[in-house]
């Protein structure tokens, strides 16, 4: 709907299902890095050269991204990972039975690190802190 939980955050706007694809891309071409789930934003990123940090949960990013984009893929190493790949396939959505194990054990701290080391040079020194969205 439009609508953002996140509007409390100085500077931040969700245009999710606000842009078609080729306003999409052309906001990730200017942008200096894109933090995404495995969804089209990452991919779309790795075809334009813009720095992406992709957050995997069911998939280990190794086996997706390519070995020479500007990518950072995070995942979870948990007993499920591969969910996706079982026949029936399981997913959050349809109510995942380990509690989305694989995107609740992400850590924040190598999240951050991961930004850190892809943001352009003269932007490295605004980055003083991390902090958590989610509780």
């Amino acid at each position: 709907d439009g609508s953002s939980e996140y509007d409390y955050l100085t500077g931040v706007k969700s245009l999710a299902s606000q842009l078609n694809g080729e306003a999409l891309l052309a906001l990730i071409a200017v942008c200096d890095l894109i933090i995404s789930i495995d969804s089209g934003p990452v991919h779309l990123a790795g075809t334009v050269g813009t720095p992406v940090i992709g957050l995997f949960g069911a998939l280990d990013p190794a086996l997706i991204l390519p070995p020479d984009a500007q990518a950072v893929g995070l995942f979870s190493d948990v007993p499920c990972l591969f969910c996706h790949n079982r026949s029936p396939v399981i997913h959050w959505f349809d109510g995942c039975p380990n509690d989305i194990a694989c995107m609740e054990k992400l850590d924040c701290d190598a999240v951050f690190e991961a930004v850190k080391s892809k943001l352009p040079p003269n932007q490295k020194s605004e980055v003083k802190e991390s902090f958590a969205v989610f509780d």
